[in-house]
């Protein structure tokens, strides 16, 4: 198992290479460049100007900077932000705790309601309970983030005044309750989107089990149907689900971007549009690094329970 751990680690190296590189260059090609919001500043002249560029190394080549870049993060140095001049790792970790935390709810309610409607529509016969659930996920699953939350906000914010529109906690209030409102709409935008995605592999999956031979003879042999469906389909459908769950973070990180812009969320998603609108550059590569980790992570965690877990695919 650590040889897998180890194979996976080496193969990420590449990609997160791939990933600076690319990233570090469209940004630094991009239109206004990072000197862009330094040139509106009051009294900014081009000899101030080309000496701010000097301290921050732009007047290099490209590849230049992009190695002292990499050199820096490799030594755990990465970078100031250009608004505050606060370390980036601080920064990111400020924003940390309410992506963290929007995330794992949206995850803990998702995952079994998606996993049990798909597993309900494996084993229905019913024609109408099919067809609602397939046209349920199809719906969700095509409908635009923005466009849910926009209808969430208008139903329930701004026609009924049920729930607060955006933010993480009323001005002057800190009470649990309060939290808990402000995360009701965009927990349930996220899952929305992530219902489907659960649902249709876990129909797959079960799908695919009760083709099995054994699920037929256990039916046959006047087993409980609760105890076939509920222990080997359910129990085998499960195993692969634990790898889609790695999977998918990277669909769940761009919700979140999409959903903390939306409800004005504090979280990384947010940060990384606002970081990007003001050219803060050394923010913005911080996020699309960290968050290249976090995927990786996520990927290798899954793969290696689910090895784990499954004999069959023991080293």
């Amino acid at each position: 198992m650590l040889r897998l751990v180890m194979r996976h680690i080496v193969g990420s190296v590449g990609l997160l290479v791939a990933v600076s590189m690319t990233g570090f260059t469209l940004l630094r090609l991009a239109p206004g460049g990072p000197l862009a919001q330094f040139a509106l500043a009051p009294g900014m002249t081009q000899e101030r100007l080309r000496t701010i560029a000097h301290q921050m190394g732009l007047d290099q080549p490209l590849w230049l900077q992009y190695l002292r870049w990499l050199g820096a993060i490799l030594l755990g140095d990465w970078g100031r932000s250009y608004r505050d001049q606060q370390p980036v790792t601080h920064v990111i970790a400020t924003h940390l705790g309410a992506t963290t935390e929007l995330v794992a709810i949206v995850i803990l309610i998702s995952f079994p309601i998606g996993a049990a409607l798909g597993l309900w529509g494996a084993l229905t016969t019913a024609r109408i309970v099919d067809r609602v659930i397939s046209v349920f996920s199809m719906v969700c699953y095509s409908a635009p983030t923005f466009w849910i939350g926009l209808v969430l906000i208008y139903v329930f914010s701004i026609r009924f005044g049920l729930l607060p529109a955006g933010g993480m906690v009323s001005p002057g209030t800190s009470s649990f309750m309060d939290r808990v409102r402000h995360l009701v709409l965009p927990v349930s935008v996220l899952v929305t989107v992530m219902v489907p995605v659960w649902c249709r592999y876990m129909r797959a999956f079960a799908e695919d089990v009760l083709r099995h031979d054994y699920i037929r003879t256990g039916l046959a042999m006047g087993l409980p149907a609760w105890r076939v469906y509920g222990r080997h389909v359910l129990g085998n459908a499960m195993l692969p689900m634990i790898s889609v769950l790695g999977t998918q973070v990277p669909a769940l990180l761009g919700g979140t971007l999409i959903t903390e812009t939306v409800f004005i969320w504090p979280g990384i998603g947010r940060l990384f549009l606002d970081s990007l609108q003001y050219r803060d550059y050394p923010v913005v590569m911080g996020i699309l690094m960290s968050s290249a980790i976090c995927v990786i992570v996520a990927a290798i965690i899954a793969e290696t329970c689910y090895r784990s877990i499954d004999s069959r695919l023991a080293l």
